[in-house]
């Protein structure tokens, strides 16, 4: 049976702003080093289960990401030539250089760290980059080996600082991109839980570990993460059961659990876009194109009774902002506009098309000329964000101008309510209860 080569690529997270926030918490100056140490401790047990494993170490930070080993131009698990002043006492010569490496390297980054370690922010740590730059050297090294079939080849993530969701499309692109070639991601997370190596893992058929504890983090890595991928199988391992899969949204890099998709890139937005801004592909709204279909007449009595019920079903929760001054308007996202349209002559027209639109809000003016203009809007706050309407070239109807109508206004009494969307005058309540 012909052995095989494994290559194995570990990506530490050495964000100095989270490991200080992590001392602090546990009122201690030596986890990070503890935590080193046992990931130097596991190369060592990784190189000696089978001369044909091959390691390398990226070091993921803040400003950058950097190969601690093995050196640069070189291939892994080569001899290097250490100082001669340097006392083995009869150690593997692979172990000693690469411990020696690593640390002298980390060292360096240490020295060299430009962060300020009392920062209210913990800055993101590329893991974009880092999981590039380990997908190239697998790449490298595959050229290298003779029989691609028994190359086999997988990285290991140990991530404490927080998920962003800006870093989103980057850091799945390199995990299909592993997927693709047949790469494993296996990952552990440092106290709190992370998406992305949730996904990474998941995805590529690796194995996703959360470490609560960063005293046990050797014992865990030997059990899971040092075994072959064929013994996995005869291995009890921990298995996730919910998965955290929320895509960011392309408009925010905020994560969404439900929002709009293009039909052509698949590009995902958190709110509906007129124009995606990935592929230009412009969408019309089905609620402006269509005629609105018409109401077969019924009985006087039929109409009396359903009044109150018609009005707050056409409306959609819409009610007039009355602390809005006539002539101004809404300038929150816009859905779609009408100008000059007959189809949209009336408010309850235009209330009809914000609710099929899914709009919060919208403008209306009604012109001299019968004609109407609607402008639906998506604030999706209290926030309208009203400013003066510009002048208009066609004369209002009546006393009419722009108005604005939110789901996000207060509505009025229901006695001074009418079936027309027109708010009526407290003289004219007066006025009826009068008469009554």
């Amino acid at each position: 049976m012909e052995d095989s080569n494994n290559t194995l690529v570990i990506i530490a997270d050495v964000n100095p702003v989270w490991w200080a926030r992590h001392n602090a918490s546990h009122d201690t100056t030596k986890s990070f080093e503890s935590f080193m140490q046992s990931l130097l401790l596991f190369c060592n047990s990784y190189l000696m289960i089978n001369h044909n494993n091959k390691l390398a170490f990226i070091a993921c930070h803040t400003e950058e990401c950097t190969f601690l080993y093995p050196k640069e131009n070189s291939d892994a698990g080569e001899i290097f030539e250490g100082d001669e002043n340097t006392i083995r006492d009869g150690k593997f010569e692979v172990f000693v250089e690469m411990n020696e490496q690593i640390t002298k390297k980390l060292q360096e980054i240490v020295q060299t760290n430009n962060q300020d370690e009392n920062a209210h922010i913990v800055p993101a740590t590329l893991l974009p980059g880092a999981l590039t730059k380990a997908l190239c050297y697998l790449h490298s090294q595959e050229k290298k080996v003779l029989n691609m079939k028994n190359n086999k080849a997988r990285i290991l993530i140990l991530k404490g600082s927080a998920d962003v969701s800006t870093q989103y499309m980057s850091v799945m692109n390199c995990i299909f991109a592993a997927q693709k070639k047949n790469i494993l991601i296996d990952s552990c997370a440092l106290l709190n839980p992370s998406g992305f190596l949730q996904q990474a893992s998941d995805i590529t058929g690796g194995i996703y570990f959360n470490v609560e504890d960063i005293s046990g983090l050797l014992q865990y890595m030997l059990w899971m993460f040092l075994p072959d991928v064929n013994l996995r199988e005869k291995l009890e391992l921990p298995i996730s059961l919910q998965i955290d899969y929320r895509a960011a949204c392309f408009c925010h890099r905020q994560l969404v659990d439900v929002g709009f998709v293009c039909s052509i890139c698949l590009s995902i937005y958190c709110q509906f876009m007129p124009k995606c801004l990935t592929c230009q592909t412009k969408f019309k709204l089905p609620s402006l194109m269509s005629k609105p279909k018409k109401k077969k007449k019924e009985s006087k009595l039929m109409a009396t009774s359903a009044t109150t019920d018609d009005s707050s079903s056409w409306a959609g929760q819409h009610h007039r902002c009355r602390s809005v001054p006539i002539g101004a308007t809404s300038g929150c996202l816009s859905l779609g506009d009408e100008e000059n349209s007959e189809k949209y002559d009336s408010m309850r027209k235009c209330a009809r098309a914000a609710v099929a639109a899914g709009a919060d809000t919208f403008n209306f003016f009604r012109t001299a000329k019968e004609y109407g203009k609607c402008s639906l809007r998506q604030c999706g706050s209290g926030d309208l964000q009203i400013s003066h309407a510009p002048p208009s070239a066609e004369p209002p109807a009546g006393r009419g101008n722009w108005k604005v109508f939110s789901t996000y206004c207060d509505a009025k009494a229901e006695d001074q309510r009418s079936d027309t969307g027109e708010e009526l005058d407290a003289d004219a309540v007066h006025t009826t209860a009068a008469s009554r």
